[in-house]
């Protein structure tokens, strides 16, 4: 069993933004943060809480969240 109970709202932030950085072949070498910015504005990804991690910072390993 895995307990959650040490996540915040801010380190779920940090891993979804991380994720969502992370660029994917499928959305033509975009990521979906850059896609959802462009579809919707960067004003709404900012009302959602949702940043762009610069690629050679995306950290996709269990220690960005210790």
């Amino acid at each position: 069993k895995a307990s959650f109970l040490f996540l915040t709202q801010g380190k779920v932030d940090l891993m979804m933004d991380n994720i969502n950085s992370y660029t994917r072949k499928k959305l033509s070498d975009r990521s979906p943060a850059q896609l959802f910015s462009f579809l919707y504005g960067d004003d709404t990804a900012g009302k959602l809480n949702s940043h762009l991690i610069e690629a050679n910072e995306i950290n996709l390993t269990p220690e960005l969240l210790k």
